[in-house]
């Protein structure tokens, strides 16, 4: 950490630069959870925080796929809008369930002001994160889901019209 701090210290741009895969120092402390470290790149640019990498990766996803509490409560405090941030994979949410990090989730959800933009954000497949959450068999992140009440409004709303669908599909089939 000291040596972090002192190199920052005299070369501040160091925050910016990337390796090969487009990645910067923020996104290797993000993923191994060096929450102090994390937070002497902040001090120097909270604007690391949404450095993409050449997999449009930035540091929170990297924190939220590893479950590193710490390091994803420094980021947000730095940068809340990086919540936000959608790519091929979906959202930071998406994440949390794909790698099973229901804590990951709780804090993400508990932190920021969350719209239905991002509660129903979908993934490349289409899934919403509860609908995610359903296909890998995650009892307890869809019990969780299901307590927002935005998303329960919306489970119900869905399965109103597909039970609506399946009664218009059978009267349609009975007048033939």
């Amino acid at each position: 950490l000291q040596f972090c701090e002192t190199l920052l210290k005299n070369k501040p741009s160091f925050t910016n630069e990337v390796d090969s895969k487009g990645r910067c120092p923020l996104h290797l402390a993000s993923a191994e959870g060096h929450t102090d470290v994390v937070k002497a790149h902040l001090l120097a640019n909270q604007d690391v925080c949404l450095v993409f990498d050449k997999d449009d990766m930035i540091p929170l996803h990297f924190a939220v796929i590893r479950g590193r509490m710490g390091v994803i409560k420094e980021l947000l405090n730095a940068r809340p809008d990086s919540i936000r941030v959608l790519n091929d994979d979906g959202s930071v949410l998406h994440l949390c369930v794909l790698y099973n990090h229901l804590e990951s989730l709780k804090l993400l959800l508990e932190s920021v002001i969350v719209d239905s933009q991002l509660l129903f954000a979908k993934d490349r497949e289409g899934n919403t994160i509860l609908h995610l959450a359903i296909r890998l068999k995650q009892i307890k992140t869809i019990k969780y889901l299901l307590l927002q009440p935005e998303i329960r409004t919306a489970a119900i709303t869905f399965e109103a019209v597909r039970a609506l669908r399946e009664i218009l599909l059978a009267l349609k089939l009975k007048k033939c």
